[in-house]
């Protein structure tokens, strides 16, 4: 979930996300990973924007911190550095693995320095620090092409996650037409026409038009969102199985700050996807 107001622009041949904005950030509810055995591997534009900024920040741990010129990870309290500091201009490439017992960074594809702790993989926050330091900026700038892994990868694996693109395409942009010479072969089209991440960029229609149908999930543990629609025979608010998993005690509210009364749910078996009735008098 996109928080604060993220940029899309362009950089050369790049479509990426800017997060230079205070309080700008990608939230992962419920982390991503959690593992001692991973890599996360993306494009940096450097220098960063804050002084303290987090790339990728978790619960416990935070796997890249840079600071002062350093790239450096953060286990507890303690702030460990990848090698020696560096004054880095434009894109480059960074990786970082851990193999259950040390973590390491690479740069630009070479290893530039390990540390002897297993910094945790559960990321969730990426372009600032997950949860707010008073006064402090913490956003790094603009991020393109992340991947994450299930295992360390190796040097040349790393190589060529490097080669590897995400398309992107401003919603402006025309898509080549069934049957022109640019168009894929019916056969490929599910592997060359990704869902379009730059849908986000149009969520403030979405929200105009359908804002009497949005509701805010919120607790002490959390927040999410959903929305209400009529299904079946009645009205029922949809919201992700993770948010009502991971928002313990949570209330219910229109955009307006109208409390919810919410009923019995239903989750979706093998589906991000949990349904609760209600008898909201709002527009579904």
């Amino acid at each position: 979930m996109f928080l604060g107001a993220p940029r899309f622009f362009k950089s050369g041949d790049r479509q990426c996300a800017d997060f230079s904005t205070s309080r700008t950030s990608i939230r992962i509810h419920g982390s991503l990973g959690g593992r001692s055995e991973y890599t996360i591997a993306g494009w940096v534009n450097f220098p960063m924007i804050a002084h303290q900024a987090y790339v990728w920040d978790g619960y416990f741990d935070s796997i890249l911190l840079v600071a002062d010129d350093k790239l450096m990870c953060v286990h507890g309290s303690e702030r460990l550095a990848f090698g020696e500091p560096v004054n880095l201009t434009d894109w480059h490439h960074v990786a970082v693995t851990c193999d259950g017992s040390q973590t390491s960074l690479f740069l630009d594809g070479k290893l530039h320095g390990s540390v002897p702790i297993a910094i945790q993989g559960s990321i969730m926050s990426i372009g600032a620090k997950g949860i707010g330091m008073p006064d402090v900026a913490t956003f790094c700038g603009a991020l393109d092409d992340t991947f994450y892994f299930n295992r360390p990868l190796t040097a040349p694996e790393i190589a060529t996650v490097m080669t590897a693109r995400i398309p992107m395409f401003a919603p402006s942009e025309s898509r080549p037409q069934a049957g022109s010479p640019e168009s894929p072969k019916p056969q490929e089209a599910a592997q060359v026409n990704p869902p379009d991440p730059f849908a986000i960029v149009a969520s403030a229609d979405l929200v105009k038009t359908f804002r009497n149908s949005l509701v805010f999930v919120e607790g002490k543990s959390g927040a999410g969102s959903g929305f209400l629609a009529t299904y079946s025979n009645g009205t029922y608010l949809f919201t992700n199985a993770h948010v009502a998993a991971g928002v313990k005690g949570a209330g219910f509210k229109s955009l307006d700050g109208t409390p919810l009364q919410i009923g019995a749910g239903s989750a979706a078996v093998g589906h991000d996807v949990v349904l609760m009735q209600t008898n909201s008098s709002a527009k579904p």
